[in-house]
């Protein structure tokens, strides 16, 4: 398991939430 991938993953996925808020 590579912890560096899933935490890449991880950021990721909340910087994609913090734009979708920013833009609606």
């Amino acid at each position: 398991m590579d912890n560096s991938g899933l935490a890449r993953i991880l950021m990721s996925c909340k910087v994609y939430e913090v734009e979708l808020s920013v833009v609606s």
